[in-house]
């Protein structure tokens, strides 16, 4: 085997790796996870005069009586039971960040076993450094963020001195 193939193997590895993570979250136009995802509010419930209900945390109570303008709700027939709630969307996104999860372990892997030859180095750090650039993408991003945030913070007090 050449010397310089597992060096260059990890090297591809991790940018396979690090495109599993990027490309899908983009092509699906999937939000980073510390971002708000909306939630429809529970459709309220009908409400007789002269009653007060109070809901906490899935418990609900309710006092008062019918007015009696009101039919009787026990001759009536039974409430129809609300449908079930529905089901989370499936993430389209996990299996690709599943298969770059294990894809980066076995680059860092295959780095570990390529950095006995000097000749590749440089491929080896590439490749285990965009390993875990792939199992790290959203705090390496939450990461420059705060760094541009800091540095525009900088430049703007230097301005002043």
């Amino acid at each position: 085997m050449p010397d310089s193939l597992l060096p260059r193997l990890t090297l591809l590895i991790g940018v396979v790796a690090l495109g599993l993570v990027i490309i899908p979250a983009i092509v699906y136009d999937q939000p980073a996870p510390w971002q708000k995802r909306e939630v429809a509010p529970p459709p309220p419930t009908a409400q007789r005069s002269g009653e007060l209900r109070v809901k906490f945390k899935g418990i609900e109570l309710s006092w008062g009586r019918k007015s009696a303008t009101q039919p009787n709700i026990a001759n009536e027939a039974a409430p129809a039971v609300p449908p079930p709630p529905p089901q989370p969307p499936k993430d389209p996104v996990k299996i690709y960040k599943v298969s770059a999860v294990i894809l980066a372990l076995a680059g860092l892997i295959v780095g570990t076993m390529a950095w006995r030859n000097s000749a590749g180095r440089q491929f080896v750090v590439s490749g285990v450094v965009l390993c875990c650039a792939a199992i790290l993408w959203h705090y390496i991003v939450a990461g420059v963020v705060a760094a541009v945030g800091v540095a525009l913070l900088l430049v703007i007090f230097g301005s002043f001195g």
